[in-house]
């Protein structure tokens, strides 16, 4: 993402009032999930594990037989496959390629190879590129928008961030435009949500220190970004750099200024819901990607788009268990209720499939089962029309 991408979205989205939030909101997918749950007719049980801190919950029929169970990072119709295959970037990056959908080309180094994957990266004609440790997540380590000169120093940065065993780093051909996550709910486009990463306005008067200070002052108006400001970190730093500017630089009246090109609300960054204004073609591509992975009905995908209107957007990421405070608390926008989405989809299901006895009366449920059966005839026809590619694929696999 860059600056232009920025004036992009705020000449374009008709939401203008930053939303606020009390402190008592609950941010925890499993918390959301729990008080969905809680303030509603469905039945369910809670039960402990080994872990203290992680809860399965079972969902219940009305005579108290069980639906499925949740439990983080699985949900019921979630199978091993698709979780294992959408925590290996690469493997997932083969599969949509397969399948015809865009996604950015990876190279994987180890993190010794500094050197080697320079000559390699630069011998391509790529002009920026995208430094990330392969197993990393939260955008942890992750560099964007790297210049040749810059990259061996961002290498180091991104090498000393990595935590996980997988010492492993990929280097990424760099994306034009700005990243949304697409949550789909069994199915179904719950909502789209543009992830814009932390920037100043200026007003020809404050320095980038100054107008940082101001602006995490307004976050505390919005509970949600109050507990995750903007810092000053090196990182901030390193991108300014490459921008040529630093903390001190004043920007002019209504400037836009971008601090950082990794788009995580955790590092500073906001949330605006586009649902409503982008266009079908960005819709069908996350559907058809999600549809692409075996056993997989819910996720949350990275996308990275040129405009709302884009005819060809880039899956980044597929993960099959979403953070559900993204749909939930936009910054710029109207909240969704992911949690009420799943668990009426799941019943309404299973309601149709299994026929209790006793049925849960859902408001929503003709809906739910169309989006579903409308699904799995995507998955259906994408496997139709791929099938000899998948079989050589998974060979590989």
């Amino acid at each position: 993402m860059d600056n232009k991408d920025l004036n992009y979205l705020f000449d374009n989205i008709p939401h203008k009032k930053q939303n606020k939030y009390d402190e008592n909101i609950i941010t925890t997918t499993a918390g959301i999930q729990l008080n969905f749950l809680k303030n509603s007719v469905y039945k369910y049980k809670i039960r402990n594990t080994k872990r203290k801190y992680l809860k399965k919950i079972d969902i219940l029929r009305i005579d108290n037989s069980k639906i499925g169970t949740v439990l983080n990072p699985f949900y019921p119709t979630t199978s091993k496959i698709a979780r294992e295959l959408t925590n290996d970037k690469l493997k997932t990056e083969q599969i949509l390629n397969n399948f015809g959908i865009s996604t950015p080309q990876s190279q994987v180094y180890d993190k010794d190879d500094i050197d080697f994957a320079y000559e390699h990266t630069f011998n391509q004609n790529l002009n920026k590129v995208v430094i990330k440790p392969l197993a990393s997540s939260l955008g942890r380590g992750v560099r964007t928008n790297v210049s040749k000169a810059r990259f061996k120093h961002n290498w180091e940065l991104a090498v000393s961030a990595i935590k996980e065993k997988d010492k492993r780093i990929v280097v990424q051909n760099y994306l034009e435009g700005f990243e949304a996550r697409v949550t789909i709910i069994e199915g179904a486009i719950e909502s789209i949500v543009v992830r814009v990463p932390p920037y100043v306005k200026g007003d020809g008067t404050h320095t980038i220190s100054e107008l940082v200070e101001i602006k995490n002052k307004d976050r505390v108006d919005c509970y949600y970004l109050k507990r995750m400001p903007i810092i000053l970190n090196e990182r901030i730093i390193e991108f300014l750099l490459s921008h040529d500017l630093d903390v001190n630089y004043i920007p002019k009246l209504d400037e836009p200024i971008l601090l950082n090109s990794v788009s995580n609300v955790s590092q500073g960054g906001e949330l605006i819901e586009v649902t409503d204004i982008v266009s079908e073609s960005v819709k069908e591509t996350s559907l058809n990607a999600l549809a692409s992975i075996p056993g997989v009905n819910t996720g949350g995908l990275d996308v990275m788009m040129t405009s709302f209107e884009d005819e060809n957007p880039a899956i980044i990421e597929i993960n099959t268990y979403p953070n559900l405070s993204i749909p939930s608390y936009p910054t710029f926008g109207v909240p969704k209720n992911p949690a009420k989405s799943y668990f009426e989809s799941i019943i309404s299901v299973d309601q149709f499939v299994n026929n209790p006895k006793y049925k849960y009366n859902i408001y929503y449920e003709e809906e739910y089962i169309r989006n579903y059966i409308s699904f799995m005839n995507r998955k259906k026809k994408l496997l139709d029309n791929n099938i000899d590619n998948l079989k050589e694929l998974y060979m590989k696999f």
